[in-house]
C-alpha cells in the first residue's frame, strides 16, 4: 500500500461512453487511465501539493525512530520497479486509481493478497508481487525503522506476511494464545527447551539431569498424558562464551545474541566472518537466557522472570511482555507455538489460536 491514502481529486474516473462506441475505444481509455496513474507515481510532483486535509507525516516524537526509507527513497524504488500500466480487460476494479486499489488490499489478509489476487489478472500480478508494494505496506504498519539490516535479497512479501500475523496474535490486551504448564516431568529447574517436528514434540532439559519428550498434540485433550518419554540422567554440559554471550539465534545471515546484562547484540555475516553492528537494550533487567529472531519476529527471555515479544526494528519494538512467577531459563519458537523453560520446575507453552 502507499505511505498515505491518495488525496488527489480522482482525475482518472471513467467517463460514460456513448452507445455504439467500440470495445477497442473502451480498452484504449482504460489503458490511458492506468498510464496516467503510473506517470503520477513515477513523478510525484505532477500531483501538485497535498491538500491541508491530508494527515501530517508521523513525527519523530511519536515513533521510536523515523523510518530509514524516506518518501524519496520509495519514489526511486517505484521508478525502477516494473509496474504494468494496465490490463485491457473490461474490469470496473481496474478503472479505479491504483492508490485506492492498494488501500482496499490493505484490509485483506496478506497471504490472500500475495497468493490469490495476482492470479486474477496481469495488472494485479505486476503490482501485488512488486517488492515496493510490500515494503510500503510493512513500513506503514510499523512506522519504525525496519528492518535492522536489509540485505540485497531481503524478502519483503514474506517479511510483511510474518509481521502482520505476528502483530495480530500478540499486540492486543488479550493475545490469541493458549497457555499450558507442564509440571509433572521435572523435579528441578528446567534449563532448556527445543521444539521439533513442526512443533508437535517438545524436548526439555533440566538440572535433574533428565531429558523429557512431550507430545504437544495431546495438549488440552482429556485423559491424555503429554509426557511421552524420559531420556536418562546424563550430566548436562555447560558452555559459556568469552564474550559473555549466553544465547544466540541465527537466520538469514544475521546472528542475534543476548548477554549477561540483558542486552541484544546483532552481528552481520560478511564473507567468512561476523561483524558486530548493533547493540540494543530491549528492556530486560538481568541476563538473557533465550533469543529467537526471524524476518518479522523477535523473542527474548530472561532471568528477570519475563519473556518479551518484539518486532525486529531499530531499536526493537516490544509488542508485549509475558510475566512469569520464576526465572525463565530458555525459549523455543516453532510455528504457532512458544515454549519456555521455567525455574519453577515447569515447561510453559503458549500456542496461538486462529
Amino acid at each position: 500500500m502507499m505511505m498515505s491514502e491518495s488525496c488527489d481529486s480522482p482525475s482518472t474516473q471513467p467517463h460514460h461512453l456513448p452507445e455504439g462506441e467500440s470495445d477497442l475505444e473502451r480498452e484504449d481509455e482504460l489503458e490511458l487511465q492506468a498510464q496516467e496513474y503510473v506517470d503520477r507515481v513515477r513523478n510525484p510532483e505532477m500531483s501538485g501539493p497535498r491538500p491541508q486535509s491530508c494527515p501530517p507525516e508521523p513525527s519523530s516524537e511519536s515513533q521510536l525512530r523515523v523510518s530509514k526509507s524516506s518518501a524519496s527513497d520509495l519514489s526511486v524504488k517505484l521508478r525502477s520497479s516494473q509496474v504494468l500500466a494496465g490490463d485491457t480487460g473490461q474490469s470496473g476494479l481496474l478503472s479505479l486509481p491504483w492508490e485506492l486499489v492498494l488501500e482496499i488490499c490493505s484490509y485483506l489478509d496478506a497471504r490472500f493478497v500475495l497468493g490469490v489476487l495476482p492470479l486474477v489478472c496481469r495488472a494485479f500480478q505486476c503490482v501485488l508481487t512488486d517488492e515496493v508494494t510490500w515494503r510500503i505496506r510493512a513500513q506503514k504498519i510499523l512506522g519504525l525503522s525496519y528492518p535492522v539490516l536489509e540485505g540485497k535479497k531481503f524478502d519483503w512479501p514474506s517479511a510483511c506476511i510474518e509481521l502482520e500475523e505476528h502483530l495480530s496474535h500478540w499486540s492486543t490486551s488479550n493475545p490469541k494464545v493458549q497457555h499450558f504448564s507442564l509440571s509433572d516431568g521435572h523435579f528441578a529447574s528446567v534449563d532448556s527447551v527445543l521444539l521439533i517436528q513442526n512443533a508437535s514434540l517438545c524436548v526439555s532439559g533440566s538440572r535433574d539431569r533428565n531429558v523429557n519428550i512431550w507430545d504437544l498434540r495431546r495438549l488440552g485433550q482429556d485423559g491424555e498424558k503429554v509426557l511421552v518419554k524420559t531420556l536418562g540422567d546424563q550430566p548436562r554440559g555447560t558452555h559459556r562464551l568469552d564474550s559473555y554471550l549466553l544465547t544466540m539465534s541465527y537466520a538469514h545471515g544475521q546472528l542475534w545474541a543476548g548477554d549477561k546484562w540483558g542486552l541484544v547484540h546483532v552481528f552481520d555475516q560478511q564473507g567468512g566472518s561476523f561483524q558486530h553492528v548493533k547493540c540494543f537494550n530491549v528492556g530486560h533487567r538481568s541476563q538473557l537466557t533465550g533469543i529467537k529472531q526471524s524476518l518479522g519476529t523477535l523473542y527474548t527471555s530472561s532471568t528477570d522472570k519475563s519473556i518479551k515479544v518484539h518486532v525486529p526494528t531499530e531499536p526493537p519494538h516490544t509488542v508485549c511482555t509475558l510475566p512469569h512467577v520464576d526465572v525463565v531459563n530458555g525459549i523455543s519458537v516453532e510455528g504457532d507455538v512458544l515454549a519456555a523453560a521455567s525455574g519453577s520446575m515447569t515447561v510453559e507453552i503458549w500456542r496461538r489460536t486462529k
